[in-house]
């Protein structure tokens, strides 16, 4: 039997109530006698779903969960995976439609709740050292530290260094204070 929308068990639980016996009324709309018997009684919501009912977190605790990952996104606070768990996590508990298993929830739920979310994206995490250490050339920090100074200028800061926070990471370096080797025999170098 093929799946049936919400008004065809209201109108076959009608019938019933009109007198019409289950197994009439499931043939009659053509929907399956066992979920029809547990809809009558109660045992399973209208609007459920074929197959298993592995419901932890409900509608609007997912969502809840989809606002806090985006306004936190909105506001550069993106949300790593272990975090991503632990609010799915809590969101589960407070829904508290079943009990949850001790690992809940784990790597095959998350991806699949990351699936169910298109709008919501993750990212691969990056070495980043290589990338920044041939990005932080000289020209590169002498262009930052002159644009910065004009930024300051503009916004009065230099004399109020109170109101300065220091917010980049221009002293997280991979670079180091490199030396220039000499080259001395054919396989030897030595520090200068």
């Amino acid at each position: 039997m093929t799946k049936a929308p919400v008004e065809t068990w209201e109108a076959a639980i009608a019938a019933v109530a009109g007198g019409l016996s289950e197994r009439k009324a499931a043939k009659a709309y053509g929907i399956s006698r066992g979920p029809f018997h547990q809809r009558i009684n109660g045992l399973v919501p209208l609007e459920a779903r074929q197959g298993p009912q592995l419901v932890y977190i409900t509608e609007g605790a997912d969502r809840g969960v989809v606002e806090m990952v985006r306004y936190r996104a909105l506001h550069g606070m993106c949300v790593g995976y272990e975090e991503l768990r632990s609010m799915l996590r809590v969101a589960a508990e407070t829904a508290g439609t079943r009990p949850l298993a001790d690992d809940f929830p784990n790597d095959k739920f998350t991806q699949r709740w990351l699936v169910k979310h298109p709008g919501l994206s993750s990212r691969t995490a990056q070495l980043l050292d290589v990338d920044r250490a041939s990005a932080s050339t000289a020209d590169v920090v002498l262009h930052y530290f002159n644009n910065l100074q004009s930024v300051m200028k503009t916004l009065a800061l230099l004399d109020k260094p109170n109101r300065i926070w220091n917010c980049d990471e221009t002293g997280i370096c991979p670079q180091g204070r490199g030396r220039r080797a000499k080259e001395c025999h054919r396989f030897t170098f030595s520090r200068v």
